[in-house]
């Protein structure tokens, strides 16, 4: 299948400071040529794309800005985009091979034969216990044949997938079956869903923004209750509405807005998103997935940004607890906010509880009298952590800057378990973050970002957060009068067109967190 494979990459000479590594990245493959019109080309098949992965990732992430790059694959024009969808393809293919993922993400084991097909959810309706709107499954595609029972649309299905393997390349891997995935769609998908039977209700969307008119527009699970008091508490809540999603504290951060830890960002959704989204995978292998994470690192490195990150992909209910705001004087009473917590986290599930700062509440254990009640509360917290299995969908992840401050049977197996070091961003890592924060800025034309950043290396995540805006700040102030625009109403008149971000701006700012970090 791979025999007709033929990628090619080419770009000219460029004002970078990456141009110099990508000319050498080029140099390694085996039919690369560099033309009269100063252009640099290369022609790569599918093994020696294969055994230059790594190489090939650093180039286009080096060029992706590049106004000259070119990609092409098998003679068609590619992307950015779609070239992360092929270097994603392989490495998945290299990890099969290597047993690093194991043989379960190419095999009925997984929802459609493929791990990296991710458009539509394949999950039974038993075990669908939360929110089906946020997600795409496939009862959403079909059409009602009358009020007792819908037909699915495998039509429509087959098509959307075809589309995301078009897209995500993978009718190039060697180990993806379209025909596994069409046998899946005809034994595991009925024909018709029974309205009927008590396990599905209608979904109803309003007919136009404003009026109160709804109209039937799909169909989805009904939402499962724990109890009888559970769900009439439910029903309270909303004036007999579904309440469970709206009460439900979800962070608007999402992967998109952090930088510089890709490797991070995978480790975090195979620990906590993977288990919370699939947790059939986990009962197949017979294993329980990690109840606790642990964060550690730097201040200012993204540790929190990345637990509500996680929050946001899975929907799931955010609880962030700054560790001295559940203490309390009066006695037993510390130890109860602590079990309120668990319980909102099993109420709302799935569930993340997030422990900024651990290290305040639960330091390593002293029989002093200072610490005695600080002693209670890590013994209780530690109690909860051992039960959590008992909660269903709910992982707990905390950060700290001080590990060693710990108390030795929190780091223990079942409480935290798993540390994950969130460390300074590299050099790529300050780039990716200091795009990310200036995307919506208006930067001067002549500001080099790429040249810039490499003098941003060394500082954390929060830190070049605080060179961006300090910038802007500084802008805002060489472009208004303070006083003269806060003492008018209406008539101060500001000059959007001349207020862009310069260099002198950023210098400053840079200046400035330097100064700071004195």
């Amino acid at each position: 299948m791979n025999e007709d494979f033929l990628l090619t990459i080419s770009f000219n000479e460029e004002q970078s400071d990456y141009f110099p590594e990508a000319v050498h990245i080029m140099k390694t493959y085996s039919n690369y040529e560099y033309g009269i019109d100063k252009n640099y080309f290369a022609r790569i098949d599918y093994k020696e794309l294969k055994s230059l992965l790594k190489e090939t990732e650093r180039l286009v992430s080096l060029i992706k800005e590049w106004e000259s790059v070119e990609y092409t694959l098998n003679s068609c024009s590619a992307s950015y985009e779609e070239m992360l969808y092929l270097l994603r393809m392989v490495r998945c293919g290299i990890f099969r091979e290597m047993g690093t993922i194991g043989k379960r993400f190419c095999s009925n084991n997984t929802e459609w034969n493929c791990r990296l097909l991710e458009n539509i959810n394949l999950t039974p309706v038993k075990k669908i216990y939360h929110n089906p709107e946020n997600r795409k499954y496939w009862f959403d595609f079909g059409y009602f044949e009358d009020e007792s029972e819908w037909v699915v649309d495998k039509s429509e299905i087959i098509n959307t997938i075809r589309d995301e393997v078009e897209t995500r390349k993978l009718f190039m891997c060697e180990y993806f079956s379209m025909n596994e995935t069409l046998k899946i769609i005809k034994e595991k998908i009925p024909d018709k869903v029974d309205l009927t039977g008590g396990e599905w209700e209608i979904r109803y969307e309003k007919t136009d923004e404003g009026l109160d008119e709804l109209e039937a527009t799909g169909i989805k699970p009904k939402r499962k209750y724990a109890s009888l008091d559970e769900k009439k508490a439910d029903l309270e809540l909303l004036g007999n509405t579904d309440s469970s999603e709206n009460t439900k504290n979800i962070p608007k951060v999402s992967f998109n807005d952090i930088g510089g830890i890709d490797e991070v960002i995978y480790t975090i959704r195979e620990v906590v998103e993977l288990p919370l989204k699939k947790p059939e995978i986990f009962e197949y292998l017979g294993i329980t997935p990690h109840k606790g994470i642990l964060l550690y690192g730097p201040p200012g490195c993204g540790k929190t940004m990345i637990a509500k990150a996680i929050a946001n992909e899975i929907k799931a209910h955010f609880i962030p607890i700054k560790g001295p705001e559940l203490l309390n004087k009066y006695l037993g009473q510390s130890e109860a906010n602590l079990r309120k917590i668990f319980e909102e986290a099993r109420d709302k599930q799935p569930s993340i509880i997030f422990f900024d700062e651990i290290d305040a509440i639960a330091r390593k254990r002293s029989s002093e009298e200072n610490l005695r009640s600080e002693s209670r509360f890590v013994t209780q917290l530690l109690s909860l952590m051992d039960g959590i299995s008992d909660f269903g969908h709910v992982c707990v992840i905390a950060s700290t800057n001080r590990q060693d401050f710990l108390d030795k049977a929190l780091l223990r197996p079942g409480r935290f378990d798993y540390t994950i070091y969130i460390d300074k961003p590299t050099k790529e890592g300050c780039y990716d973050i200091f795009r990310i924060k200036t995307k919506h800025m208006p930067l001067d034309r002549n500001f080099d970002i790429s040249l810039f950043c490499e003098r941003l290396f060394g500082l954390t995540g929060a830190e070049i957060d605080f060179v961006a805006r300090e910038a802007a700040y500084n802008c805002l102030r060489r472009n208004i009068e303070l006083e003269e625009c806060l003492s008018t109403k209406n008539d101060y008149e500001i000059d959007y067109k001349n207020m862009v971000i310069n260099i002198i701006d950023f210098e400053k700012s840079l200046k400035k967190v330097k100064l700071m970090k004195v």
